[in-house]
């Protein structure tokens, strides 16, 4: 980001500071001309107006170590183009450009190149990357309220890795700069914008690539299979539906779950009955009646020879009476 601000500084400054190796610096007029030449990504700020990024063809890359027909055609050209490279070809291409009439030149209107679209495609703020996958390429209308539409850009940065958000005052000014103003309705902020106006305003903004695809609700449900809602991987899918469609299934997932949860309570219900019906019809076991004893146990369980004669009649007599 540091060369970006130098950069910026120097095509902006109308005076430079310039300090020659152990003199003091001296403050002089800018009449600085930047030519950047780089395979790198290094500038983050390129797709303001003070570029002009060139589209360069790679059709006469070297490649080394390449023995290829092509690639030794390719040697050939720029050993050709080597030989210019002297002071008289240098001079010739000098007078050229300065009988060039720039009398009508105007900075600002630069040639728009693939290399500039590319950049400014990819140089988007999230707020914009949201509204444009959000609602432009799905060709949807934005209207909602101004918390509902900042807790849904919250989640797509979520989803797609933006570690620094927006603030809700952030987002709301950035959304007047390109033009979406929110209104007031029953003591709520909302916004509209029609469909037809999001795409005029993502093409001045130069939101769209050329390799952006748009879709809407007829080409996904011609082109997209959607799985079997009987299957394990059934779910919701937020790729081809709008709001309005994830309510309604939600709203559908929650009947069945209430339906289960009061089946699941009858059936709880059905059984405790039973198990309580089971325990008060179920008939005790009989006691076993118990076994009188004989005459001979009789005799068995006395003592034999120490017990009086008396006594042992008296407990035949018993016996015989409870029989």
């Amino acid at each position: 980001m540091c060369v970006s601000s130098r950069l910026k500084r120097y095509a902006t400054s109308q005076t430079i500071t310039l300090e020659d190796k152990n003199v003091k610096a001296y403050t002089s007029k800018n009449i600085m001309n930047i030519c950047v030449l780089s395979n790198n990504d290094c500038i983050m700020d390129d797709d303001g107006r003070r570029y002009v990024i060139l589209d360069v063809s790679p059709h006469r890359q070297v490649i080394p170590n390449c023995d290829t027909p092509r690639n030794k055609a390719n040697v050939d050209f720029w050993t050709e183009v080597r030989t210019c490279f002297n002071d008289e070809v240098g001079h010739a291409f000098y007078c050229y450009l300065m009988e060039v009439d720039t009398s009508t030149y105007r900075p600002q209107n630069f040639p728009v190149t693939q290399a500039k679209l590319d950049s400014y495609a990819k140089r988007l703020e999230s707020h914009e990357t949201f509204l444009k996958y959000s609602y432009v390429l799905r060709k949807a209308e934005l209207k909602t309220s101004v918390g509902e539409l900042y807790e849904e850009y919250l989640s797509y940065c979520r989803g797609n890795g933006v570690l620094k958000p927006l603030t809700k005052i952030d987002m709301g000014k950035k959304l007047k700069e390109i033009g979406i103003d929110s209104y007031k309705s029953n003591d709520k902020l909302k916004i509209k914008v029609s469909a037809e106006a999001l795409q005029e305003l993502a093409k001045s903004h130069n939101w769209i690539h050329e390799t952006d695809e748009y879709y809407d609700a007829e080409s996904t449900s011609q082109k997209t299979e959607l799985p079997d809602p009987n299957g394990l991987d059934f779910g919701i899918s937020c790729e081809h539906i709008d709001n309005d469609e994830i309510t309604r299934r939600l709203s559908e997932r929650e009947k069945e779950c209430n339906e289960l949860k009061e089946e699941h309570e009858r059936m709880r219900l059905e059984l405790e009955e039973l198990r309580k019906w089971k325990a008060d019809n179920t008939p005790k076991p009989k006691e076993e009646p118990k076994k009188k004893k004989s005459i001979i146990s009789l005799i068995d369980d006395s003592d034999g020879e120490g017990e009086n004669v008396d006594i042992l009649e008296n407990k035949i007599a018993k016996a015989m009476k409870a029989k």
